[in-house]
């Protein structure tokens, strides 16, 4: 009976080639510090790593973690921006095992102009809640005082008030 060969045992040595994630840009680069709005980040190897993590900072130790909507493919991750403890100029840390990547001046937390109440909708109730805090002292402070000033001038007064009535009005 003839002996069966002994398979050959081979040496190889693999390397695995992992492309760094890298960041282009994100959109809209501006939004309402409300937060709620649709971003989306787009550079290369999304997909790549097992975990992915992205936060906001600026240069006065503010950091602004962000969940990740969707990851829509190997180019683009969707985000919805979390209310801002302020305004200002981010850059974006996106965290992965296999290292970090910054864009710098990536995002800009806003304000809009007339927008009072914090509903993300400029309307009467912006004016209404406006009129409370200022003429009648109840009510809560606007949180910007910049989209309270509706024209302006540097003051909050009653004719911030008139401008945004004429706004919505008119």
């Amino acid at each position: 009976v003839p002996v069966p060969e002994q398979p050959e045992l081979l040496f190889s040595h693999c390397a695995t080639v992992v492309n760094p994630v890298t960041l282009d840009r994100m959109e809209p680069a501006v939004r309402d510090w409300i937060g709620g709005d649709s971003v989306s980040l787009f550079g290369m190897a999304f997909t790549v790593p097992a975990s992915i993590s992205l936060s906001l900072f600026d240069d006065g130790g503010t950091i602004i973690p962000l969940a990740i909507d969707a990851i829509v493919d190997d180019t683009q991750i969707d985000i919805t921006t979390p209310e801002a403890p302020k305004l200002g100029v981010f850059d974006l840390l996106v965290e992965t095992e296999f290292g970090d990547v910054v864009l710098e001046d990536a995002f800009e937390y806003g304000f809009v102009r007339g927008e009072v109440n914090n509903d993300k909708m400029v309307d009467i109730s912006d004016s209404i809640a406006f009129l409370e805090f200022v003429i009648l002292g109840r009510g809560d402070a606007p949180r910007c005082d910049d989209a309270a000033d509706v024209n302006d001038d540097g003051m909050l007064d009653i004719t911030d008030a008139v401008v945004l009535l004429n706004h919505i009005i008119l």
